[in-house]
């Protein structure tokens, strides 16, 4: 191998790359596959750290997202034929409520899949074979290229592109919309006060509040944005509302052993699910 093709191998890195078994793609489509091995290497993973005591792990759209550039539409697709194939579970679990997965012990099913992906891929092969051939004995001589079509697969090719493209820019947009979102709300709050629950709260008992949440409370504070997104009407009153109830939580809960006993380190929050549904509904 010379030195380029060592310097390509480098950059890609095969540890940090989305991969897929190929019969498997032509039984079940590349997409609905690759899903499949992500979920696979992070109950691996899970299971190795001994985070994942009942076998079950969760994978949010946007962690699902970073593993495998797959937008929320082409998740959920996916994972419907992973149900129906009996490969996977999915439902939500835990407090709060996260997609979670279960990876179910299928192998007759896979063995099944793979030997379909290989039929598949032997027909088309045999099929291409002899059109080729058909091709060679009838040629008198040689066809002028349809420049049309060439033109045409060459269009379609950058439009995929495009639209990939646009998928992740938009996620990725979104993303940081919800971050500047409550970073403003948390800022006005912490410089005006506010108010909980019909409670005026000072910026001294804002800022407190602030101080008790985490780096993984305020990431479940995005997670709740997105979630909710088509639903809350009151932006500033919701994420007030995740604040205080948080840090409620954060000063009454003994928090110990976490990374040990779950992969989620939202369960012991015991989140106010009443406040939760009256300010995600809007009511």
């Amino acid at each position: 191998m010379n030195e380029k093709l060592n310097t390509v191998f480098d950059i890609i890195n095969a540890t940090n790359t989305v991969s897929a078994n190929r019969y498997l793609s032509h039984a079940l489509g590349a997409e609905v596959a690759i899903i499949y091995n992500a979920l696979l290497a992070k109950y691996a993973y899970y299971s190795k750290h001994d985070m994942i005591p009942d076998d079950w792990f969760y994978s949010t759209i946007d962690d699902l997202w970073r593993s495998t550039a797959l937008s929320e539409k082409t998740q959920k697709r996916a994972i419907a034929i992973l149900v129906k194939e009996g490969l996977i579970e999915c439902k939500r679990k835990g407090m709060p409520a996260k997609r979670s997965f279960f990876i179910c012990n299928a192998y007759e099913k896979i063995v099944a899949l793979i030997e379909k992906g290989k039929e598949i891929l032997g027909k088309t092969t045999a099929e291409t074979a002899k059109s080729k051939a058909i091709e060679g004995d009838s040629a008198v001589q040689p066809k002028r290229q349809n420049k049309n079509s060439r033109k045409s697969a060459t269009s379609y090719a950058v439009s995929a592109e495009h639209t990939y493209n646009k998928t992740k820019e938009n996620n990725q947009k979104l993303y940081k919309h919800q971050q500047k979102t409550v970073a403003d709300v948390m800022q006005t709050a912490m410089g005006k006060g506010t108010y909980y629950h019909g409670e005026y709260k000072t910026p001294g008992e804002v800022s407190e509040a602030v101080s008790c949440i985490d780096e993984n409370g305020m990431q479940y504070i995005l997670d709740c944005c997105e979630k909710y997104s088509t639903k809350i009407r009151n932006l500033k009153a919701y994420i007030t509302s995740l604040i205080f109830t948080m840090a409620n939580s954060c000063q009454t809960t003994i928090r110990s052993q976490i990374e040990e006993n779950s992969n989620s380190s939202f369960d012991v929050y015991k989140l106010d699910q009443w406040a939760l549904e009256q300010y995600a509904t809007g009511i």
